[in-house]
């Protein structure tokens, strides 16, 4: 009898244990699917992981529907070309072969994609390229897409069936601003004047030399012909353009306000500080 007694007194403890542990999960599932449908755009939230397809539209100033030709990876990102079939939005510019994106975007050459990017340029390169926030294809396993949530949709053809009439239903200019864009312009005068900060600097090291196409150095400020630097500074130049212990004067640009980090602000950006070039640009802070 007793036996019988503990017995059910167990059956009864793990019922409820079970009810409770199903409602637990209810329960956090359902507050999981309100912080993502309430997420921030903008901000810190170590559980957002996406935006809505409508918002990977409004802030994309191209949309592209395209198949992949050809496609090489570097160390964090893949540079790609696409044989472009439709322009939902923005314009597609055919001189503009490249495209890149993050390796977290999976690509496979053959495939055709539903492309969101904006047009970016690079003064170390100086060339431009279309940089891909996703992407939506389908591939052998279903509808593919990096990023974006409660996307209710089953295929590419009814994704770019959606996003046709999102973009009829919210018109745009259409326009396709240049993303990290430099002065283009081989004029001293004009470069001098795109510049937000002139300074004579003295290379102290290198910070990183890992790139192809940049190096980034430490500096020490010498001089300071237009513009300010406050903090600690790194300058991200040409590849293995200056040498460590001479002086040049570099006409620079800050991507951010709060950034620590100067980039070229032209093709031309810097000049050794005993030349003839920098004796103009000293004429120009007169």
């Amino acid at each position: 009898m007793k036996r019988l007694i503990i017995l059910l007194f167990s059956i009864v403890f793990t019922f409820l244990g079970c009810a409770c542990s199903n409602q637990d999960a209810e329960d956090n599932t359902n507050l999981l699917d309100e912080s993502k449908t309430n997420r921030p755009i903008s901000g810190i939230d170590v559980q957002w992981s996406g935006w809505t397809i409508e918002q990977f539209v409004d802030s994309s100033s191209c949309v592209f529907y395209g198949k992949c030709i050809s496609k090489t990876e570097s160390t964090i990102r893949q540079e790609l070309t696409f044989e472009i079939e439709e322009v939902y939005k923005g314009k597609y510019d055919p001189l503009v072969s490249e495209f890149t994106a993050l390796k977290s975007i999976t690509f496979n050459v053959g495939n055709h994609y539903l492309l969101f990017c904006g047009l970016d340029a690079s003064v170390y390169s100086g060339e431009d390229h279309y940089g891909i926030s996703t992407a939506v294809c389908d591939d052998d396993y279903g509808l593919y897409h990096e990023g974006i949530f409660n996307l209710n949709l089953s295929s590419l053809e009814e994704v770019r069936e959606y996003v046709y009439h999102y973009i009829a239903d919210h018109p745009t200019d259409n326009k396709v601003p240049v993303n990290n864009d430099y002065c283009r312009s081989d004029d001293l005068r004009d470069i001098y004047d795109y510049a937000s900060t002139v300074i004579v600097a003295k290379i102290l090291g290198i910070t990183d030399d890992s790139n192809t196409d940049r190096t980034s150095y430490s500096f020490e400020v010498k001089e300071i012909l237009k513009g300010d630097t406050d903090g600690e500074l790194w300058i991200t130049a040409f590849k293995d353009s200056m040498k460590i212990g001479e002086d040049y004067i570099l006409l620079l640009d800050k991507p951010e306000k709060t950034s620590v980090f100067f980039k070229m602000c032209s093709r031309k950006s810097i000049i050794p500080v005993m030349s003839e070039e920098a004796a103009l640009i000293r004429s120009f802070s007169d």
